[in-house]
């Protein structure tokens, strides 16, 4: 059988061509903001610390003086090595190349190339490198894993021998890329959170990569080596130190791995070694993570003993396992991941899974559907245990995001990749399938730009032009009001950020309020002996009510006074929330001046890309274009009205 070379070409160039735009998204940095984890997972954490070298008396431009909590060593519940893996290593190896590229001597090169020179590179750089680094991974761990899982798949079916496999492995390598690897490079979850130094990326590039291991293994029967019982044994570790709930998934691929091992064992000595090995590798890995966590967190806490604290996972299971805990975070209904995350992230392939199971179920299962009874390799089989199991224990969970599914796009793929599109349709219904392309490209397209594009869209972007609209002076106040947490590390200055937690202040009728400097945060005072150890201060006021953001003001601002504070200030806030701000007889819809109580607001800076702030949308005029005008981002340099301008 001859495949058409005009397919082969098309299937190659449309493959290729979804590669370049996952390569584009990195490197034109896509500026949607998923979810504050992006950055407080895999970045924050780790400029942390770098503080006035004493020798050269040299100012880092990366030195942070807060990190998220889950880093701090009271809670140790991450582990640090992903985020040094997903970020800080690719910055290096970066930094070290722009040292030799710019080196001129090898002494100098031995001087910068290894040592921490971090300052020597912008926002822009330290966001877009680990996102091309988070690129060629997910080529190999995500599209390269499902092209091996899918030659495995016809290996099983087929009996192939291990001299026959390189030759299907030449023979789909010519005849094009599988429609499942198109399928998954064309999915919105691959095109967005693929390129990202999200946790949950790389826990899904742990768990394919265990999926190829384990079926590799089961297929190609190999009892008389041990180097998969070690591969499985270390990638579990990793899997498990990236994200606790890697052992969920994990758990029925390497259950099955067992039985099968067991069953084809011809000597129990031979099973007994397997296990023996399987949980060396596993500690052995599990060790490695303890003592760099340990010396991260020893550092920082001033201790030397007790490793044994600093056990990531088993410290994460612990914090999740309490609903007071998780209620911090936001209570979910235990159906929210299949009913609404499952559909949000995978859309068609999450319809049609269901369906499959659904039709089993009533006894109605043909080979025309995924994850059919006919199909019998252990391939689907895995892929099928490790979905279900997965939704079923993190829907046990009541804090439940979309991202916590993300392991599941490989093996949903996998089972339902070809369904999506109807090709598993033996009526051959053009119609059908043509719609179903259709339903497909439209859910993909909508929410990547929705969420890669659009979703808090213009806060990085904000946070890399810091110094371009701040003043010249040494200190500057930046108050970031109703949007994600903003990652102060990107500010390419030394930053202190603080956060408030949800409060209301309520104001008096004398104008007078009950919150208290205590309650809010820093007080001028403070802030002004902060700025003397830091270039600018990042005050998170998240969605807090007007008034908490009219005391923060007044507290670094004091109108009332002769002489009052010098010191920028800056309020970084959606449009939308600007202009309601504003006084009623005030109808500037690009925000360039406004005033509220004693403030007047000038604008320094519009974000370039549009901003959608679900939480608040601007308010509907009757005009399209206005309401679209309103979805940026816009820093205010705030000052204080003079008392001319305050006589009503």
């Amino acid at each position: 059988m001859v495949a058409p070379q005009s397919s082969n070409r098309f299937k190659w160039a449309l493959y290729l061509s979804l590669i370049v735009l996952r390569f584009f998204g990195a490197i034109h940095s896509l500026p949607g903001y998923i979810h504050p984890d992006e950055f407080f997972q895999g970045g924050q954490e780790l400029f942390f610390g770098q503080q006035l070298d004493e020798s050269t008396r040299q100012q880092h431009d990366y030195a942070v003086k807060n990190i998220p909590w889950e880093f701090e060593p009271m809670h140790a519940v991450r582990s640090i090595v992903p985020p040094k893996f997903m970020t800080l290593f690719p910055i290096r190896v970066y930094s070290c190349i722009k040292s030799v590229v710019m080196s001129s001597g090898h002494q100098q090169l031995t001087n910068t190339c290894w040592k921490d020179n971090l300052h020597h590179l912008s926002g822009k750089e330290v966001l877009i490198i680990p996102r091309i680094f988070m690129t060629i991974l997910s080529m190999i761990f995500l599209d390269g894993s499902l092209w091996l899982l899918i030659f495995l798949k016809h290996a099983q079916a087929s009996n192939t021998s291990r001299r026959r496999m390189s030759e299907m492995l030449y023979f789909i390598y010519q005849y094009g890329p599988p429609i499942e690897v198109i399928i998954l490079a064309s999915s919105w979850p691959c095109l967005v959170f693929g390129i990202r130094p999200f946790t949950n990326t790389l826990e899904a590039m742990c768990l394919a990569l265990l999926l190829v291991v384990v079926n590799f293994d089961l297929t190609m029967a190999a009892i008389d080596t041990h180097m998969s019982t070690v591969c499985i044994g270390v990638v579990c570790s990793i899997g498990i130190f990236v994200r606790f709930t890697f052992a969920f998934y994990a758990f029925p691929s390497v259950l099955i791995w067992i039985w099968r091992r067991w069953k084809m064992s011809q000597r129990p000595k031979h099973f007994m070694l397997d296990l023996i090995l399987l949980a060396l590798a596993f500690l052995t890995t599990s060790m490695m993570f303890i003592w760099n966590d340990s010396i991260y967190y020893s550092a920082r806490a001033e201790l030397t003993s007790d490793m044994m604290r600093h056990i990531a996972p088993l410290n994460a299971f612990i914090y999740n396992s309490k609903s007071t805990n998780l209620a911090e975070h936001g209570l979910h209904p235990r159906i929210t991941h299949a009913l609404v995350n499952m559909p949000t992230l995978f859309g068609p392939l999450a319809l049609f899974w269901y369906s499959s199971i659904v039709q089993r179920a009533l006894g109605r299962g043909n080979r025309n559907r995924c994850n059919n009874s006919h199909d019998s390799s252990m391939v689907n089989i895995t892929c099928k245990w490790v979905i279900i199991t997965g939704l079923f224990v993190l829907s046990c969970a009541p804090h439940q995001e979309p991202r916590f599914l993300l392991p599941c796009l490989v093996p949903l793929v996998l089972l339902c990749g070809k369904e999506v599109l109807g090709l598993n349709d033996r009526s051959q219904n053009r119609v059908k399938a043509s719609i179903l392309k259709l339903i497909w490209i439209a859910f993909n397209i909508i929410l990547y730009i929705f969420f890669g594009w659009l979703h808090q869209g213009g806060l990085t972007d904000a946070l890399l032009q810091t110094k371009s609209f701040s003043s010249n002076t040494s200190a500057s106040i930046h108050i970031y009001y109703k949007t994600y947490m903003p990652p102060s590390f990107l500010a390419g200055s030394n930053t202190e950020q603080t956060e408030f937690a949800n409060r209301q202040c309520v104001i008096d009728t004398d104008g007078s309020n009950t919150c208290s400097t205590d309650e809010l945060g820093t007080s001028q005072k403070e802030s002004r002996i902060s700025h003397l150890q830091s270039d600018n201060l990042i005050l998170d006021l998240q969605g807090n009510e007007p008034s908490v953001l009219l005391h923060v003001l007044q507290s670094y601002l004091t109108c009332s006074a002769a002489d009052y504070s010098s010191t920028p200030i800056y309020l970084i806030t959606p449009l939308a929330v600007a202009n309601s701000l504003a006084n009623e007889k005030q109808t500037n819809q690009h925000g360039e001046y406004f005033e509220w109580h004693e403030f007047n607001f000038y604008k320094v800076y519009r974000s370039s890309y549009v901003h959608v702030s679900t939480e608040d949308w601007p308010k509907w005029d009757g005009s399209f274009l206005s309401f679209v005008s309103q979805l940026r981002l816009v820093s205010h340099d705030v000052t204080c009205r003079t008392v001319e301008d305050r006589i009503e």
